[in-house]
């Protein structure tokens, strides 16, 4: 680097006035120097002198700039530093000076707003974000509003190239150099959290397998539901609705198949509602509708139509089910004026509908002490079987042909000690959900295999036809105990074992298995309650059945429906086509006794015969009804 003329010549001076001064002094401090002979001396010394400080301002102005050149080369080093984070980090950053307008921006904002480098430099940063972010500042001004936002991190939308709209989150740092004011703002894609979190809300609020929303978005919605019923003055009904012999068909055919029937059920009742409806999952196979300004009239109509809807065929491996279903209303304000409530009075409504068998039921209030008492069965029932409180009835079954009673149908009661006598159906089902169907089989295997000892030794020659739950033909060692049972003791016992369609559905391998077994042993099977599950005749013919039992819905009415008869009389010609024997169940009077024997079937048994009796009345009436032959009884 050339140093300027001026400053040359003023430092060519100042070495030769230097020179001179130097040699004025020589002069005066070595006045024997003078000499001619020593004259070179005079000039030699301060020559050196000045020859020296020169050398010594050198060094030290060399010395003063290395630390400057030093400090040159770091801020380099930092600014390759910081352009190279900011190229690599996968945040956008931009670069605002005070006006709002763009200096500079790293790769990733390029990517993100879709513009180059020089089409974001000098663009205005509002142009990048549309409103709402925008919304209300522009009396203030863009810039202000940044200065406003200084030190927060917020949430906006961004606005691509394309011109589509995306979330994103911004942080912004203001700054001052020279005097001027400029923001760094940092920006972030959440397109993808937005995504997650959503993902993470519908599953907290939705059922996994259905999508239906969950119990907790339902009383979510039952609660805006009621704020608005008592805003317009309106009527709403909650319906709980709940399968019925679901868990028959995930016994037999598996869960899997169970998945795929509540799937279809969600379909069906989910098509049959309004948009302003909730339907929603509970859990196992309960369901629950809501239905804002809808009266009472107006649910019982809708849950007839879910009901039919229900009730159509099932479609699962290329076999048919039927199903049903038990649905309880509850109103608001009527039965409730809050969300648990109302859940509750729909509950208990639900189970007097699966109880009486009535399909809908609307909740009333004496229909709360059923489900108190059902309670409070569920915990007795164990008691019971330890503490003698249960009894065998046995229905006389009469050959149609012969006229005689052949065998007899053990039924199950309970003699509660504060409730009186129980039927089957009160506590059957308790049975089945608590685990306490086994030992409560096992002591009816046991117990008529004792009374039909007794009969032998009198010389009466009864088969007696026990029922067995589905529940019983999942256990593998069932076969041995029965074996057990009625082959010790000397003469085996003539059994019968009665199922319904349900527990030998297609599919269930184990049960024909255990079926398989027991029909080697000698026990003979029975299809119970026929016509009202989900098999064919042409289905049973592959099964170990000798016998089916018409249900006694079919039975009761035949001589006055003709439609009855017509399934009656068509079903005991089918039966006897694949080699079946047929009993008709519920005769009740004389004229379905002579219609049944008209039409060929094999056995009948109901009140018309006899109604159930204990062991030892039964003894007394085979000797005195004349339904007996007189030669047999003792």
């Amino acid at each position: 680097m050339k140093r300027p003329a001026s400053r040359t010549a003023i430092l060519g001076a100042a070495t030769v006035l230097g020179l001179i001064a130097a040699v004025a002094a020589v002069d005066r401090l070595f006045p024997e120097l003078a000499r001619a002979e020593a004259a070179w001396l005079r000039w030699l010394l301060p020559a050196l002198a000045i020859i020296a400080g020169f050398g010594l301002w050198r060094l030290a102005r060399r010395g003063a700039s290395q630390p400057r050149d030093r400090m040159e080369q770091q801020v380099a080093v930092s600014e390759y530093r910081l352009r190279a984070v900011l190229d690599h980090i996968v945040d956008a950053v931009l670069y605002v000076d005070e006006r709002g307008a763009v200096e500079s921006s790293n790769p990733a904002a390029e990517g993100l707003f879709g513009f180059g480098a020089e089409e974001l430099r000098g663009r205005d940063f509002a142009q990048l974000l549309p409103p709402p972010l925008m919304a209300g500042d522009a009396a203030a001004g863009f810039p202000a509003h940044l200065a406003g936002m200084a030190g927060e991190t917020r949430e906006a939308s961004g606005r691509h190239k394309s011109g589509a709209l995306f979330p994103l989150e911004l942080t912004v740092s203001r700054m001052t150099i020279h005097g001027r004011l400029h923001y760094v703002v940092i920006l972030r894609d959440i397109t993808q959290r937005r995504a997650q979190l959503a993902a993470l809300r519908h599953q907290a609020l939705h059922d996994a397998l259905t999508s239906l929303p969950n119990r907790a978005l339902l009383l979510d919605r039952i609660e805006h539901a009621i704020r608005g019923a008592q805003r317009n003055r309106q009527p709403l009904a909650l319906m709980i609705a709940d399968l019925d012999h679901f868990k028959e068909i995930t016994d037999t055919l598996g869960h899997p198949s169970g998945d795929l029937i509540l799937r279809e059920t969600a379909r069906r009742m989910s098509m049959l509602m309004r948009s302003s409806d909730t339907v929603a999952r509970l859990g196992g196979d309960e369901f629950a509708l809501l239905l804002p300004a809808t009266d009472c009239a107006d649910a019982a109509r809708i849950a007839g139509k879910v009901a039919r809807e229900i009730e159509r065929p099932f479609e699962l491996e290329g076999d048919s089910f039927i199903l049903g279903v038990s649905i309880g209303i509850a109103m608001f304000p009527e039965h409730g004026e809050d969300s648990s409530t109302l859940m509750r009075h729909a509950d208990v409504a639900m189970y007097a509908a699966k109880r009486e068998h009535r399909g809908h039921a609307v909740y009333e209030p004496e229909q709360d002490c059923h489900g108190l008492r059902y309670l409070a069965l569920k915990s007795e029932l164990h008691t019971a079987l330890e503490s003698d409180q249960l009894k065998l009835c046995y229905q006389p079954v009469v050959d149609l042909h012969s006229g005689w009673v052949t065998g007899v149908e053990a039924l199950v009661r309970w003699n509660h000690p504060t409730r009186g006598v129980l039927g089957p159906d009160e506590f059957i089902p308790l049975a089945e959900r608590t685990g306490l169907i086994r030992p409560l089989t096992l002591w009816v295997l046991t117990t008529a295999a004792r009374h039909s000892r007794a009969w032998t030794a009198h010389g009466l020659e009864l088969r007696v036809a026990v029922n067995l739950s589905v529940h019983n033909l999942h256990d593998g060692g069932l076969p041995d105990t029965i074996r057990a049972l009625v082959g010790n003791e000397g003469r085996p016992v003539p059994l019968r074992l009665e199922i319904t369609e349900t527990a030998i559905m297609p599919g269930s391998a184990h049960a024909l298995e255990i079926l398989n077994r027991l029909s080697a042993q000698g026990v003979r099977i029975s299809i119970d309650d026929f016509g009202t599950g989900y098999s064919s005749l042409a289905y049973l013919k592959r099964l170990p059945v000798d016998e089916v039992k018409i249900d006694k819905s079919f039975v009761s009415a035949m001589t006055f429906d003709n439609d009855d008869t017509v399934i009656v009389r068509s079903t005991i010609d089918l039966a006897h086509n694949i080699g079946l024997r047929v009993v008709a169940e519920g005769v009740e009077d004389r004229a379905t006794y002579d219609l049944l024997a008209g039409m060929r079937c094999d056995s009948a048994q109901g009140f018309y015969i006899s109604r159930p009796l204990e062991a030892e009345d039964l003894h007394a009436w085979l000797r005195t009804s004349g339904w007996y032959p007189e030669a047999g009884a003792a």
